[in-house]
């Protein structure tokens, strides 16, 4: 006659029939009259003792069985050489977490899994998998604060908190961005890419392209935020501010001004096409110009004419003074002459009367005269030196001049030239006209 086999919970498990051995689970159900039956309880009883041990899963399993893997690595969930339980639907951990690649289902609250792909440990919350740590994948690679040992290159060890960044999917892109330390600065025996040295506090990266803190900021080394003067609005300075470079300072939406150095020289400029330069101050409290630069002549102009002996003199200024002074010099000159001519007769009051006065005295004086030439003539106590041959008909002729002429004459025998003379007893044959014969 069959018989029910129940469950701990009254639930019929199996109706085994007489002379069978029913395998419909893990342990063997034995009917009535099976032979050698001793041998199939005292397996069950070992399997049950063993927890299953096996290097696979038991086949058909019940819920709150358990099973110890004796495998090199993780089935099902279960950790090598651990027990796992089954649920109903899946193994789960004793004592330890869910080890797999994808996380399990049928989860309970607290339930842990360890994925292997990411070697990140899992927490259930009821909803969701929670990670426990690390906080970031091996798929990607280290992110975010990382506590490490450092060692200094004296051998002393330093706790550093690290901060990595990396890009998805690639691991070996994880950098340091930052430190955080708080011992003195060393240097790593170790060296870390972008840090010579650990310094205390805060440091960034300085091989990171373009790594700095971003957000607003209250102070600075001691300083305020009001304390520094705004790139981006209307701002003052109670300091001195400098522009230590040859480039200069730029003004103007268009970088209309810029005042430069150009070869130790301090250049101003109007960029702006025909632009001009305007110069100003405040005359009790009247906004003035005090000097124009024209942008489209180059023309500079002033605000009026100098009152000051350095002043800037307009064209307009030395116009008037030029016209003035001509008056003036006018005016004195007359009076000089007037003064000059003062007590003078008739006579005397032109410059031709003066001449012909001093004309007059000359002739008839003869205090110093007499050493002189007279028109009407006289005699020369010494020689008189010509500036040149003469070259007209009434000119004075100089010694120079007479000689010359005289070698240039042609003798004529009619005359007292001189031509060949000839000493003989008897006469020369032939001659010329003026050729002279002394007979001996």
């Amino acid at each position: 006659m069959a018989y029910e086999v129940n469950f701990t919970n009254g639930t019929v498990a199996k109706l085994v029939e007489d002379g069978i051995t029913d395998d419909t689970y893990s342990v063997k159900l034995v009917g009535k009259n099976v032979t050698a039956y001793g041998e199939v309880f005292a397996e069950n009883f070992l399997a049950l003792m063993e927890n299953f041990a096996n290097n696979t899963a038991p086949t058909n399993p019940v819920v709150g069985q358990l099973w110890f893997n004796t495998s090199d690595g993780t089935l099902n969930g279960i950790s090598k050489k651990t027990i796992g339980v089954y649920d109903g639907v899946v193994w789960k951990p004793l004592g330890g977490a869910s080890v797999g690649t994808t996380e399990p289902s049928g989860a309970g609250t607290g339930d842990l899994f360890y994925n292997t792909s990411k070697d990140q440990l899992s927490i259930y919350d009821g909803v969701n998998w929670d990670i426990v740590g690390p906080g970031y994948s091996e798929v990607d690679g280290k992110a975010g604060a990382v506590v490490e040992t450092v060692e200094d290159d004296g051998g002393d060890n330093h706790i550093v908190t690290k901060i990595y960044g990396t890009e998805e999917g690639s691991p070996s892109l994880s950098v340091v961005l930052a430190t955080i330390s708080k011992d003195a600065e060393f240097t790593p025996a170790t060296g870390i890419t972008g840090f010579a040295s650990i310094k205390p506090g805060i440091q960034l990266s300085s091989t990171v392209s373009d790594v700095k803190f971003h957000g607003e900021a209250t102070s600075l080394s001691g300083y305020a935020s009001t304390d520094f003067i705004s790139a981006i609005g209307n701002d003052t300075t109670t300091g001195t501010l400098g522009v230590l470079n040859d480039g200069g300072l730029t003004v103007g939406a268009s970088s209309d001004l810029t005042v430069e150095i150009s070869t130790d020289d301090v250049v101003i400029k109007n960029n702006t096409i025909d632009g001009d330069i305007t110069i100003g101050v405040n005359d009790g409290g009247t906004p003035t110009t005090a000097i124009s630069i024209d942008g489209a002549s180059g023309l500079t102009t002033v605000s009026g004419d100098p009152t000051a002996n350095l002043g800037i003199a307009t064209k307009q200024y030395v116009d008037t003074a030029e016209s003035d002074a001509i008056t003036s010099a006018g005016s004195y000159t007359d009076s000089q002459i007037n003064a000059l001519k003062s007590g003078a007769s008739t006579n005397y009051d032109s410059f031709s009367d003066v001449e012909q006065r001093i004309g007059e005295v000359s002739t008839a004086s003869t205090n110093g005269l007499s050493d002189k030439v007279d028109i009407a003539g006289s005699t020369m106590t010494g020689l008189l030196t010509l500036s040149g041959d003469p070259t007209s008909a009434n000119h004075a002729a100089t010694k120079n001049y007479v000689d010359f002429k005289a070698n240039s004459i042609t003798p004529e025998s009619d005359e007292n030239g001189y031509g060949t003379r000839t000493v003989s007893t008897s006469a020369p044959s032939g001659g010329s006209d003026g050729d002279i014969w002394y007979r001996i």
